[in-house]
């Protein structure tokens, strides 16, 4: 009887609301749960009712549509309620809970933002709400039967899954995380609080799971984890060497990844190559590693080359199937599969790219992607700004970034907590900052319009960044970065504001400091030579159009080089930027006055004649003379002046440079500590120049430059164990030039790179001819320091060691010691690329400047060659002794070998012998000889 009228009410109700279906599922919790759960119906008869409803509703209706839509919710609604019948009859026994009230609980399931699972006491679910299926993609019926443990994405401990059966089994409540994976393959995060349900007995009957889908937050701990890994190793690194590796570690390790690489363009070959990687230690990739670090990436080629030629983020679910892919093969090999990369910019310039590998086949992910964007620009400010440093010498410590700090207010703006960076920021405790305003930082030197700006983009739910200049509690100013977002309730009422902000003062300062940098001289504050080239020009432009007159003085320091050698680089500084105020104090504000690098300096002065460009010199002069005494007057420094004049010498800036540079000259030729003007015979001397630079171009096409060798003992043994290859240019009558002659002149035309080529194809050819490798010989060859920036020789020497199958060891390349303290970062680069296939290094001229030795040990040499200035009277000088004892020891220190240039006599042998040098060169040895047939047959016996 019960039955049949729980069967006429519920046909009622689909009839009535068949098209409304909320209407239709609230009717049955307001009206009949409580006569469903209390009539113990079984899950069967439910059905029958349900189904003789619908089939009678069919025969008035035509609308089976709709009939169909509530075949999909009513009996699983229904078997909620008779899920709770025992509960339901324990509330009628005193429980003020009603069965109406359980009805909406159930109505509360399917409409939940949660996931929420009712499994049996074995963990097969029997109900899944909506939730579930949206997120997870699995239908109910798909997922009715089965344990949740098919969620699985297999990346889980065990022990995790062990502790919550345990738990939840004892009757506990089990609380924590999950990694599953969707229909579609994605995976998912989900938090999870689980409880067991029990009988009126006491025992478990079913277990209820709810659980939220924490995806989008991992996503988020992930991008911050890595961004902070990042930020973190570019505010700690000095050099871009030391942090490129310690990026790729830190984001593989944030990320999951197995391998990353970081690729840079070479302009010269048109391609990009590996200049750092890493991958996780428990896993090898020897062939693809090898592979990596010899293959070079044309733009729109490979992974990095369509990085780089797109400037986008690139993903690749599979190498292994990618047509596009080189390296595929040895991907396949060695399991590697999912990969991606992103560009290094700034300021939309491609900088490099960096690239990551996993093991597994891996769906795109645009969260990431995005989130490299923003580490690429990060990672490509970083590297400009030390590129820059590394250009101007004089900025050799790192910009240090400050951590971050965070303020989170209430929607009017006032603050209700800060972290303690802010407090050490700004120097406000946390007491002094509750509930006031963050404009107490105002600096009022940022624009009304620019907070104005804040709040319109804040108050629309929109995040907010750009850049405040504040003030301290101090009174002191300092710039921040601030990304302000908007926090919002359930409702989608904004409640809080949250700010991130970054202290970037040193950046701001650096960036400030760059634009000075790239129009003055960082030692003395004078313009430099790009900007006293940009000032001559324009004045030059003005003599043509208004006919003004003027006069240009090249100014260079006599005998700074002994006051440097013997006194030290610092006080060399201290006589720069001295003079460099002598000259400020007394010249005229329209006078133009510039370092060109060294002790070299130069004025432009404006409507000034040959007289009076000639008075000022002297002027200059006689104040040398009077205020640049060193320490005391043993030290006496003088200079020497060109002078030439516009435009009756010229209206060309190059031309006129180069006069005045050679009227300089005549000055010293001239004793001295004096001044000349610019006259048609010195304009001989300039020919005299371009004669020379004729010859040294002709030598270099007619083959007209040769190599003698210089024999190297060994003190050990007494053996020659290698030479040195000296250049010599030959005349038309057959008569050798020595370097002397021609080499300022080459440095000064530009063609020194032209006689490097040279001497170095020389060499190997020689290596190759003469089979040094067979006799154990190995040849030193010198290089210039613009040889140290020239990737196109460093390619010409991979190529001739390759082409003529020479061992690598028996070429070492000489340096001078000022040109690779000099050019540091550029000689590290050309030393590791040379050293990586074998060729040896040697630093010549060792001792010259005893002020870099700190640098030295950045240098991967294998030979330290003693100046001779310490050797050739080391027997009558116990001071040069000591010098030469010490540089051992350093050498030794270092893990370098040393060789004692010019050794003239048996007993500086014995000296350096003593004192533990390893290899002696000079007349005593042997002097440099003519290479042919006669010389191997004397040296080797034969060739």
């Amino acid at each position: 009887m019960v039955i049949e009228i729980l069967k006429e009410k519920y046909t009622e109700l689909l009839k009535r609301y068949v098209d409304d279906h909320e209407a239709f599922q609230r009717s049955i919790a307001e009206e009949l749960g409580r006569d469903f759960a209390q009539s113990s119906i079984s899950p069967e008869e439910l059905k029958n009712i349900h189904e003789n409803a619908v089939h009678t509703v069919t025969h008035e209706y035509s609308n089976n549509g709709a009939i169909k839509r509530e075949t999909d919710f009513a009996v699983p609604f229904l078997e909620i309620l008779m899920s709770y019948s025992s509960a339901l009859q324990r509330t009628e026994k005193g429980n003020p809970r009603t069965a109406n009230d359980l009805s909406k609980l159930a109505f509360a399931f399917n409409q939940s933002s949660n996931i929420i699972t009712i499994t049996d006491k074995d963990g097969a679910i029997e109900y899944v709400n909506p939730k579930f299926c949206q997120v997870t993609g699995y239908s109910a019926e798909e997922s009715i039967g089965k344990n949740p443990r098919f969620l699985k994405a297999g990346d889980m401990p065990k022990e995790t899954y062990q502790q919550l059966w345990k738990t939840i089994t004892s009757g506990g409540e089990w609380k924590g995380e999950f990694h599953n994976k969707k229909k579609n393959g994605e995976s998912y995060w989900e938090y999870a609080s689980i409880s067991p349900v029990k009988n009126d007995e006491g025992i478990i009957t079913h277990f209820l799971a709810i659980k939220e889908d924490i995806t989008a937050r991992k996503h988020a701990e992930r991008r911050l984890k890595a961004q902070h890994s990042v930020t973190r190793i570019l505010s700690e690194a000095d050099t871009l060497a030391e942090a490129m590796p310690k990026i790729l570690e830190s984001i593989c390790e944030a990320l999951g990844w197995d391998f990353g690489e970081i690729w840079e363009y070479n302009t010269f070959v048109n391609a990009l190559s590996c200049t750092a990687l890493w991958h996780v230690p428990t896993r090898q990739f020897n062939e693809f590693l090898e592979s990596t670090k010899n293959i070079l990436f044309t733009p729109g080629i490979g992974l990095p080359g369509r990085i780089w030629e797109t400037k986008k983020s690139a993903w690749i679910p599979d190498v292994t199937k990618d047509t596009n892919f080189p390296r595929a093969l040895i991907a396949a090999k060695e399991g590697l599969h999912g990969a991606f990369g992103f560009p290094v910019l700034n300021a939309g310039k491609r900088l490099g790219v960096i690239d990551f590998f996993s093991h597994k086949i891996q769906p795109p992910d645009d969260d990431l992607l995005n989130m490299m964007d923003a580490i690429g620009k990060q990672i490509g400010q970083f590297m400009m700004r030390k590129n820059a440093e590394e250009q101007y010498s004089k900025l050799s410590q790192a910009i240090n970034q400050s951590p971050s700090s965070i303020v989170i207010t209430d929607n009017n703006g006032d603050i209700e907590y800060v972290n303690p960076s802010f407090t050490k920021n700004t120097g406000y405790s946390l007491e002094e900052v509750i509930r006031k305003n963050p404009r107490i930082l105002k600096s009022g030197e940022v624009p009304s319009e620019s907070y104005k700006e804040l709040w319109e983009t804040i108050n629309s739910g929109k995040e907010w960044r750009g850049d405040f200049h504040n003030k301290r509690k101090d009174g002191t100013f300092f710039w921040e970065h601030v990304s302000i977002s908007p926090i919002k309730n359930n409702k989608g009422t904004i409640t809080h504001f949250v700010a991130i902000k970054e202290d970037i003062t040193e950046r701001k300062n650096f960036e400030s400091r760059l634009l000075y940098l790239a129009n003055n001289d960082p030692l003395t504050n004078l313009f430099n030579r790009r900007r006293f080239r940009e000032e001559l020009n324009t004045m030059l432009a003005q003599s043509l159009r208004y006919g003004i007159k003027g006069a240009l003085l090249f100014l260079d320091l006599d005998n700074f080089k002994y006051v440097n050698d013997t006194l030290g680089h610092q006080k060399g500084d201290e006589l720069l930027k001295k003079f460099a105020v002598l000259l400020r104090q007394r010249m005229r504000e329209t006078d133009i006055l510039a370092r060109f690098g060294g002790d070299e300096f130069a004025i432009l002065l404006p409507h000034t004649n040959a007289e009076k460009a000639m008075e000022i010199a002297r002027h200059i002069i006689e104040l040398v003379r009077e205020k640049m005494l060193m320490d005391d007057e043993t030290h006496p420094v003088g200079i020497s002046i060109g002078i030439v004049l516009f435009p009756e010498h010229g209206t060309d800036a190059d031309k006129l440079l180069v006069s005045a540079d050679l009227a300089m000259y005549m000055a010293k030729e001239d004793g001295k500590n004096c001044a000349r003007i610019f006259t048609p015979e010195h304009k001989i001397k300039v020919e005299t120049r371009l004669t020379w630079e004729r010859r040294i171009r002709d030598a270099i096409k007619t083959n007209q430059f040769v190599l003698h060798l210089q024999p190297i003992m060994s003190i050990k043994n007494n053996n020659i164990g290698s030479y040195e290859a000296l250049l010599r240019m030959q005349n038309e009558d057959g008569e050798l030039v020595l370097p002397d002659n021609f080499i300022h002149v080459a440095e000064r035309f530009g063609l020194i790179s032209d006689i490097d080529k040279w001497v170095i194809c020389k060499a190997i050819q020689l290596i190759a001819e003469y089979e040094f490798d067979k006799k154990g010989l190995f040849l030193e060859v010198n290089i210039s320091g613009k040889a140290l920036s020239n990737l196109e020789l460093l390619n010409i020497i991979k190529n001739e060691i390759t082409k003529l199958s020479i061992d690598p060891g028996c070429l070492v390349l000489e340096i001078t010691e000022t040109a690779a303290v000099e050019s540091i970062v550029d000689a590290q680069n050309f030393i590791k690329m040379l050293k990586g296939i074998g060729c040896r290094f040697a630093i010549d001229d060792f001792g010259s400047g005893f002020s870099s030795l700190s640098n030295l040990k950045h240098l991967e040499v294998d030979y330290m060659k003693i100046d001779g200035s310490f050797i050739r009277d080391l027997p009558n000088n116990p001071v040069d002794q000591h010098l030469v004892k010490a540089m051992v020891e350093i050498a030794r220190w270092l893990g370098k070998k040393t060789i004692a240039e010019y050794v003239g006599c048996n007993d500086t042998i014995q000296l350096l012998k003593k004192i533990g040098v390893d290899f002696a060169q000079g007349y005593h040895i042997g002097k440099p000889m003519e290479i042919d047939k006669k010389f191997f047959i004397n040296e080797f016996g034969s060739k």
